[in-house]
């Protein structure tokens, strides 16, 4: 599962190879557009949100042939998250025999009250209801060093 192309979704492929090497060769992307009060002044915006998730996924994808394995991406719209990432999660579901479904989760050094506040724990509440669906999950672990002022 990724939001926005960034350093976070592109570790967590890398660390999948690195954690289980050799046994992860299809990637299936998965992505939420959140609509808010801002994007629910239009529907070129609500556009503009769809457009912007699709062209993320497409980087995903291109990034995963890339590197030499298949891949393919998924998304949808809503106002919450984990309700959309759990149904995107259960359509794919029944396309693959085996799957794993990989988070990518902030683990900061020195983690303070602020931190758990300000960094969300959607992975870990989506992984609660996947598992009690019955599908494997895995939460990767992005080290954050924070530097000393």
């Amino acid at each position: 599962m990724v939001n926005g192309f960034n350093g976070m979704g592109i570790h967590s492929i890398l660390a999948i190879q690195r954690f289980f090497p050799g046994h992860f060769k299809n990637f299936v992307f998965l992505s939420v557009g959140i609509l808010d009060s801002d994007r629910f002044k239009g529907v070129a915006e609500i556009d503009a949100l769809k457009r912007s998730v699709e062209r993320d996924l497409a980087k995903y994808v291109d990034l995963a042939r890339r590197l030499g394995f298949y891949a393919e991406g998924r998304m949808g719209l809503g106002t919450d998250a984990i309700e959309e990432l759990e149904v995107l999660c259960k359509q794919v579901v029944h396309e693959w025999d085996r799957k794993v479904f990989f988070m990518g989760q902030l683990a900061f050094e020195g983690e303070t009250f602020w931190t758990r506040l300000l960094h969300n724990q959607t992975s870990f509440a989506l992984q609660r209801k996947l598992l009690f669906s019955g599908l494997e999950t895995v939460i990767l672990p992005i080290r954050v060093r924070l530097e000393s002022a």
